[in-house]
């Protein structure tokens, strides 16, 4: 069997796993759009929202201020989640020790350019268009640190360009839902 046919054949034999986990029937669809996904951390929660785990208490902490922490089961990385229906996804997460951190906007982004502000005062402007607009991917490691630190203390962030286009995410709870992904990728320091 070749090496795709083996991984169709690993994929099916996870179906009955995953229905057990929801206690409702998997779409095959969902496990192709899950597969397809080239963005690890956006892999990673389109499988998770397929299996609707089950959290851990500290992690129902998350889920209930509008974030949801998930662990990839191989590489033990955590991915901080907020989904928003009209605007996108944020993502957070510590890949090989290194805080990453993007959104996916609901529609793709239109220009080159993002305009960043936090609580409607004027922010980092580390923003980096991907994907063809599908991706807005913030610097990593320490820039995103100290980016996701000035959060904190704040309720809404407004990712916006020349062409009108504006996403407004909520920050709320970001605090307290982010400390696992804190520990895994050692900040140092005070909040």
């Amino acid at each position: 069997m070749s090496e795709a046919g083996e991984g169709v054949m690993g994929m099916l034999t996870l179906l009955p796993l995953l229905a057990s986990l929801t206690g409702k029937p998997v779409v095959p669809g969902g496990l192709e759009k899950c597969q397809s996904e080239q963005e690890s951390t956006l892999r990673l929660a389109c499988y998770d929202a397929l299996a609707r785990f089950r959290h851990a208490p500290a992690q129902q902490q998350a889920r209930d201020s509008g974030f949801q922490m998930t662990t990839d089961p191989v590489k033990g990385d955590r991915v901080l989640i907020r989904t928003i229906p009209s605007d996108g996804i944020i993502t957070v997460s510590c890949q090989s020790g290194i805080t990453r951190l993007s959104v996916r906007p609901a529609t793709p982004w239109q220009g080159n350019t993002v305009t960043v502000d936090v609580d409607g005062e004027p922010a980092s402007g580390n923003w980096f268009v991907r994907d063809q607009g599908q991706l807005l991917e913030f610097a990593r490691g320490l820039p995103a640190i100290d980016e996701l630190r000035h959060w904190f203390s704040h309720q809404a962030l407004t990712l916006s360009n020349a062409h009108g286009q504006s996403l407004r995410l909520p920050l709320d709870g970001l605090e307290s839902a982010i400390r696992p992904l804190r520990q895994q990728c050692h900040w140092g320091g005070q909040s």
